[in-house]
């Protein structure tokens, strides 16, 4: 029976194993990545005093080197894009808290009149209105408003400045314009104005007479929250995009960094011809450490989970009892080894799982001393210890040094081999007729621990408890 606690514990103690293994692993990682570029270093190296096309060297990449080279080129393009639309745009480059605006509004007046008794004529003032409407906000205006401005800037950038709304009674419009300053806005208002009383000419032919009158014009220092919001979007947009392409470029091979430069140097505007090869210096890269130190600590802990999963060896004290029955008289295992490297961090460790640190003498005290209640209790005299398992010599030691504190209370103790494969201890325990198992956590294994409790069931000799190693 494993427990999720045990597991945890086996993982954390096994820190060594986890440490060297994320060092193997970070190590052979970013060997693997600098032979690879270094074997591209000296590729190139060896064509260093000669010229290659930007066609010879992309036939030498792999189709992921590609796909990434691809990805690289798009946000150059995104970032591009956006960079020059930030420089080059009017509006966007508006102090969005002090924003100078004109508002024209007009009313057209088609004088509509309804007589019964005639042919019901319908009010085209609807249409009209909606023309002038798009005509001011779908590029018509745009064109003559270049022309007669003769600034320096692109069409698009100036349909950002000027827009028309129908306003709610139905027979009016207002079209609004902005400027880098009061006067700028104005002299584009009055560009608007010329070239809507022109167009109104072009209407009256298509739809009908009309009048149109600008009922209002006045000017005013507005704050645009919404212009405000979109630039301080397009700020971390440029910025993010960056850091997605300079972090896309960091990890290019050196045949994908010379397709990049010459690329580069292509859209600056250079000569299409074949560029020197720049061989790159191969260098060790952190990420690959890391990237190898996490494949090292993950491999390390699904083989410390598989190893406890496939042991079924006795985890803790407490099973003997859960599992078999068996009272358990205590446990006389060191919290922690002492002689080991960094010892320090072992106790550490075991402080943190256990609260309370006994040492080997109170351990081994507490032992006796519920092994005498229950021999008394029990009016036992003799007990035979006996394990599944080869003790080693400081095992040994310490079941001697039980045996002895046993002794001295009048309990006659003794020790055996393994009664499952030794016939001098089977015989022995036969005659104690009362057994106390010795086990080791992390040695014993639970089938050879059922065959002994077992066999003493067969010889008819009681097992009196255990203790645990």
């Amino acid at each position: 029976m494993i427990r999720l606690s045990n597991l945890f514990w086996d993982i954390v103690f096994g820190w060594r194993f986890l440490l060297v293994s994320a060092i193997v692993c970070a190590v052979v990682l970013t060997e693997v990545k600098y032979v690879k570029d270094q074997k591209n270093a000296a590729l190139l190296a060896q064509n260093e005093s000669e010229t290659i096309s930007i066609e010879e060297i992309e036939a030498q990449l792999t189709e992921e080197e590609q796909a990434r080279l691809s990805e690289a080129n798009n946000l150059r393009v995104q970032v591009e894009g956006q960079e020059q639309y930030q420089k080059e745009s009017v509006r966007i480059n508006l102090d969005a808290y002090a924003e100078n605006i004109v508002v024209l509004q007009y009313y057209v007046n088609t004088n509509y009149s309804f007589n019964i008794n005639e042919d019901i004529v319908p009010d085209h003032v609807n249409d009209i209105i909606a023309a002038y409407v798009s005509y001011i906000g779908n590029n018509g205006i745009h064109k003559e408003l270049g022309k007669q401005l003769q600034w320096d800037i692109d069409e698009c950038y100036i349909d950002e400045l000027v827009c028309a709304n129908i306003n709610n009674t139905g027979d009016m419009f207002t079209v609004q314009i902005l400027g880098a300053d009061a006067d700028k806005a104005d002299e584009l208002a009055d560009a608007v104005a010329a070239s809507v009383a022109q167009y109104q000419s072009n209407l009256i032919e298509k739809i009908g007479e009309h009048e149109l009158v600008m009922v209002d014009r006045y000017s005013s220092v507005v704050i645009d929250n919404n212009l405000a919001t979109e630039q301080s979007k397009l700020e971390t947009s440029i910025k993010t995009l960056r850091a997605n392409l300079a972090a896309v470029v960091a990890e290019f091979s050196s045949n994908q960094l010379a397709v990049w430069n010459m690329e580069s140097n292509m859209a600056e505007g250079e000569e299409e011809e074949p560029q020197p090869i720049v061989v790159p210096v191969p260098t060790v890269s952190v990420k690959y450490i890391l990237l190898g130190a996490f494949v090292g600590i993950f491999l390390s802990c699904i083989w410390i989970v598989c190893r406890c999963l496939l042991n079924a060896r006795l985890q803790n004290v407490g099973e003997l009892q859960q599992m078999y029955g068996v009272r358990s008289f205590g446990n006389l295992a060191d919290a922690v080894p002492k002689k080991r490297i960094l010892g320090c961090v072992d106790r550490w460790l075991s402080s943190l799982r256990e609260k309370e640190q006994w040492t080997a003498e109170e351990r081994r005290e507490l032992v006796v001393t519920n092994m005498k209640v229950t021999c008394k209790k029990e009016q036992i005299e003799r007990i035979f210890l006996t394990s599944v398992i080869h003790m080693t010599e400081a095992d040994k030691t310490q079941i001697s040094l039980l045996i002895e504190e046993l002794q001295k209370f009048g309990i006659k103790a003794e020790f055996g081999e393994c009664i499952t494969s030794n016939a001098e201890s089977v015989e022995q325990m036969s005659e104690y007729g009362q057994v106390v198992l010795v086990e080791k956590v992390g040695v014993s294994k639970y089938e050879a621990v059922g065959k002994e409790i077992g066999l003493c069931c067969d010889q008819g000799v009681n097992v009196l408890g255990a203790v645990v190693l």
